[in-house]
């Protein structure tokens, strides 16, 4: 009985022994061939795919006899025909290195191009300026990816002009060996061009006054695609709506005309949203908000905020109204009543007023007035002041994914103010701009820069609430110091806050997996009575983790201009822009 055991035992070991003893590892170097073409060349040997399932001497020797095989087929969409390819397959123990010299040989040139446009696009310009400037001439080496984008042109103006209809009669490339050249020929039926005709929304949910402002398209203008598609975008944006479906009805064409028909399925009429998290700013944290999509048929909605923190506590509601273009614009009047404690300070409001938000050319601003009620205290100052603060907000961000960008860039400006004689306690005016840069590089590598300024001019700047000072620190300011730790001091050694704002980081990054990275940075700024004045400034450390609600930070910041204080750890959770 205890032979039998060690036998199932062994058993497995036995077997994982010579698979381990003979796997191996395999380099390939590919020499004498431009980016292109290499690029063509490492695909076809498809090296990846092989080791997935790991390597035998077996496997690699028959790998080596394919190469060259599979190097000249490669090569031949751009034109390489007569390619002579040396090889040369060596190994040290278990480490294998297949090395191919590649001669392309002469390039195969194109000698005759044979290019029609048929139907109503005959005479479009838009063709003709794609005709004239073709990749494919005669005399140019033969390149089958320059032949496939210059089809693709083709399909492109079909459909930005109206031609549904639109059909290759002839697309082929005729290889002569013996001559060593290319014949490409290229005939391109376009039908008619179709026009938009009227639009129909079939839904019963809204008023269709309200879906005529998504509308951009004029009957009678070119059937664009594109144009149908930046509709059911907005149209699937809205919140009043799950599912958006656009398409041209052919069946009850008018000539050239076609009905555009817009299926819309409702969404819930209201959406209930629950987070939670920590941060080293603000500490744990809850926030619950409730949207009731649909109040009536013309598109009114409300919203319900609640946030819970270690410095926070507030609710706001907000009636949102589209107008006076339901698409991009939004006129929002909102009442809410909001306690921050930071620091030893203290600042309680209870603000009312509105706001119109627009979208145009890719930005996104706001003008509000707002009356604010705020008691507060903050060192040595406390005060009781009301505020009547005409407001606005621009800002526009460029990214290729709002989530878990590679690349992009946010720019936001504020700049609001009061006025003594006006329903306020005193008179001041506040700018501030944040702008934050991000670049991914060979995949792995990330760089963000960041930056921000701010600028307050007042003549009582002790009557104003911490709200409206500057303050530095923390994890999305100076890392290495607390959350709004920077910024002058009162006599009793309180920070009070400052009327400028200065602010600048460089990090560095590495994603050494898909979830996960690492981080170096070096942050600078200080808030303070006047610029010019001396700056703060931290490094250090830190982990990245692409985790299900977001990026999620963690960082050390070292201190580098008080050798007293400790390092920080700083958490938080939110988008890289």
């Amino acid at each position: 009985m205890v032979v039998a055991r060690w036998r199932l035992v062994l058993l497995p070991v036995l077997l994982v022994v010579p698979v381990l003893a003979h796997a191996a590892t395999l380099t390939v170097d590919i020499r004498g061939l431009d980016d292109g073409a290499k690029k063509n060349v490492q695909a076809k040997l498809d090296l990846g795919a092989l080791k997935k399932n790991g390597l035998t001497e077996a496997e690699i020797r028959q790998f080596h006899t394919d190469a060259e095989r599979d190097i000249q087929l490669a090569l031949q969409p751009y034109g390489f025909y007569r390619p002579l390819v040396t090889s040369h397959l060596d190994h040290n123990g278990t480490h294998w290195h297949a090395r191919y010299d590649v001669d392309p040989g002469p390039p195969l040139k194109i000698d005759t191009v044979t290019v029609q446009v048929l139907g109503d696009g005959a005479d479009d310009a838009g063709f003709e300026r794609i005709v004239a400037r073709l990749p494919v001439k005669k005399g140019a080496v033969l390149n089958e990816p320059a032949y496939e984008a210059a089809k693709h042109q083709f399909e492109t103006m079909a459909l930005k002009g109206g031609y549904l209809d639109a059909r290759w009669t002839e697309h082929q490339i005729r290889i002569d060996l013996a001559r060593y050249t290319a014949g490409v020929s290229l005939v391109y039926d376009t039908g008619i061009a179709y026009q938009f005709g009227p639009v129909e929304f079939r839904q019963d949910v809204v008023d269709p006054g309200l879906l005529q402002g998504y509308v951009t398209l004029k009957a009678g203008d070119s059937l664009d695609y594109n144009k149908l598609l930046g509709m059911e975008q907005a149209l699937g944006n809205s919140p009043y709506f799950s599912r958006v479906e656009v398409r041209p009805d052919r069946e009850h064409a008018n000539g050239r005309q076609l009905p555009i028909v817009v299926d819309l399925v409702p969404a819930k009429p209201g959406k209930y949203t629950f987070g939670a998290g920590y941060g080293t700013d603000n500490g744990p944290h809850v926030k619950t908000v409730v949207e009731l999509r649909r109040l009536n048929r013309r598109g009114h909605r409300a919203e319900v905020e609640g946030t819970l923190s270690g410095i926070e506590q507030s609710g706001a509601l907000r009636y949102q109204i589209p107008w006076p273009y339901p698409r991009t614009d939004l006129l929002t009047l909102q009442t809410g009543y909001a306690q921050q404690q930071i620091n030893g300070s203290n600042e309680r409001t209870l603000h009312v007023g509105g706001d119109l938000a627009r979208l145009w050319a890719g930005w996104q601003y706001a003008y509000g007035l707002e009356f604010r009620r705020q008691n507060f205290t903050i060192g040595l100052d406390n005060g009781i002041g009301h505020f009547l603060v005409p407001q606005g907000t621009w800002s526009r961000l460029m990214t290729d994914d709002p989530v878990n960008p590679r690349d992009g860039a946010r720019l936001v400006m504020h700049l609001e103010g009061a006025e003594r004689s006006v329903l306020s306690s005193a008179t001041y005016v506040r700018a501030d701009v944040h702008g934050r840069w991000l670049r991914t590089l060979a995949n792995h590598h990330q760089v963000v820069a960041r930056a921000e300024a701010g600028w307050l001019t007042t003549d009582a700047f002790h009557s104003l609430p911490p709200s409206a000072r500057f303050f530095a620190g923390g994890a999305s300011s100076v890392r290495g110091f607390g959350y709004n730790e920077l910024g002058p001091r009162d006599a009793a050694g309180f920070v009070t806050g400052g009327e400028v704002l200065e602010a600048a980081s460089l990090e560095y990054g590495f994603r050494f997996t898909k979830q996960w990275g690492a981080a170096v940075f070096y942050d600078i700024g200080n808030a303070m009575n006047s610029f010019g004045g001396p700056l703060e400034a931290g490094a250090g450390p830190g982990i990245r983790w692409i985790s299900p609600v977001g990026l999620v930070r963690l960082d050390l910041g070292v201190p580098l201009t008080r050798s007293t204080h400790r390092p920080t750890v700083h958490i938080s959770i939110g988008p890289a822009l």
